[in-house]
């Protein structure tokens, strides 16, 4: 596997990345560590996923349990947040602070992280 590096941060992001945005829809959790567990034998270290991809962020949530016991300093995950969640006033629209708050604070717990590493800068 290529890599290349992740603008000036230093970090190392394959050339081959995986959209997890079918996990939790069309891959259940067996399948959805089937195709992590491959990708990581394959060296691909960049899984892109949003609050909204599977049923209401089971996206982050199975990436998080398929990832759980893996070494994961070199596990690169990317994600995003913007559409609204629930009818819930900080679970909705990136215009907001709080709901920006929120949402990173459920991605993280759905994906079994307990930090956020790179914030991306316009």
């Amino acid at each position: 596997m290529k890599y290349r590096n992740l603008g000036a941060t230093g970090t190392k992001v394959s050339l081959v990345g995986i959209g997890c945005n079918n996990f939790g829809l069309r891959c259940d959790q067996r399948a959805t560590t089937e195709v992590v567990d491959t990708a990581i034998e394959l060296g691909i270290n960049l899984f892109d996923t949003a609050d909204v991809y599977g049923a209401g962020g089971t996206s982050e949530e199975y990436l998080g349990n398929a990832i759980a016991k893996k070494d994961r300093s070199s596990i690169v995950i990317a994600t995003k947040f913007a559409n609204p969640m629930s009818a819930g006033e900080h679970l909705r629209g990136a215009s907001q602070v709080p709901s920006n708050v929120e949402s990173a604070r459920w991605e993280l717990s759905e994906a079994q992280m307990t930090a956020v590493n790179e914030i991306s800068k316009r």
